[in-house]
């Protein structure tokens, strides 16, 4: 938890104000109440919330576990998120589409 914290801190050092269109998406290694993911996610919004899918991603064979995420600043508007059956990792994709607003 403490280098994620730190890498926290860094991504949003590095992202700054929000004022450009941004994207966030990968492993965090981490579920979506882990204490050292809330300033990340208290800035960029996380695609699947409000999906009545869980979007459990690892193990890929049966995943039990969200911790891949793909996270956006407030001038995207997520059309959809899924988490589909594949197995070409050890954790599944997450595919959002998602729309650029004006």
């Amino acid at each position: 938890p403490a280098v994620r914290a730190q890498q926290v801190r860094e991504m949003l050092a590095y992202i700054g104000d929000l004022s450009v269109p941004t994207l966030v998406f990968g492993d965090l290694n981490a579920a979506p109440d882990a204490p050292e993911l809330q300033p990340l996610l208290q800035r960029l919004h996380e695609s699947s919330s409000g999906s009545s899918a869980p979007g459990f991603t690892y193990p890929a064979e049966s995943p039990r576990e969200k911790i891949d995420y793909v996270l956006v600043s407030p001038q995207f508007t997520v059309k959809s998120v899924r988490v589909p059956d594949a197995q070409a990792s050890d954790h599944r994709p997450v595919v959002a589409e998602l729309v650029l607003k004006e």
